[in-house]
């Protein structure tokens, strides 16, 4: 028992699920502090998918490695102080975007109120909240659908299907998103916020999912 009080105290040393090395936790036990740092805006320039309602996009760094590990485990394990540390990391980066384009607000998509209650926190507005940059809640997830990881696009475009509703509008957004896969989700969001009378919506996604590698030849 007292093992255990220890380590939900965070006074024992764990091992880090992306590097295997062993660290001593800070705020969370299952990244150590070099994983986290190593997260950083993406080298490598992979041109992601045009996007149908969208007037721009921009990601930060691609869905692999600490990152991957990291947003899996804010979405399905809900390590809360994790969606911090990834704030820490993107904060200048998507601030830069919304000085270059001249955005004011930037806004997100929502998690539903389903699946907030059992994680406890949408993550994509903690997120924002943490990054301290100002954000407005202008979509509400009215449709609950299955996870879209491992669906293909037809089936992400049929999930996410009038999912959102309009809660307020401006002239000009960004739209942040945890993942960018294949841009079903932002599409739909977009579509709505434009509905709603929106003119301009530009997407800023934490991370990009790396296109498939080619079949060798």
């Amino acid at each position: 028992m007292i093992a255990r009080l220890l380590d939900a105290l965070l006074l024992t040393e764990r091992s880090c699920l992306h590097c295997g090395k062993t660290f001593k936790p800070e705020t969370q036990g299952y990244l150590c502090r070099s994983c986290l740092l190593s997260v950083r805006p993406a080298e490598s320039f992979y041109e992601p998918p045009e996007l149908p309602g969208l007037d721009g996009l921009e990601y930060f760094a691609l869905y692999e490695g600490a990152l991957r590990e990291a947003v899996k485990l804010i979405k399905f394990k809900s390590v809360k102080p994790l969606a911090c540390e990834l704030a820490e990391r993107f904060r200048r980066h998507l601030k830069s975007y919304l000085d270059e384009l001249g955005v004011p607000f930037v806004t997100f998509v929502p998690t539903h109120f389903l699946r907030r209650w059992r994680r406890g926190f949408d993550h994509n507005e903690l997120m924002l909240k943490c990054a301290g940059l100002p954000a407005l809640k202008l979509l509400k997830r009215v449709r609950y659908a299955r996870p879209l990881a491992g669906a293909k696009k037809e089936e992400r475009e049929r999930r996410v299907r009038d999912a959102f509703k309009a809660l307020g509008t401006l002239e000009r957004v960004v739209l942040f998103d945890d993942v960018l896969t294949t841009g079903s989700t932002a599409v739909e969001a977009a579509r709505v916020l434009k509905a709603a009378g929106v003119k301009e919506v530009y997407l800023y996604a934490l991370a990009l999912e790396p296109p498939a590698p080619l079949p060798p030849p």
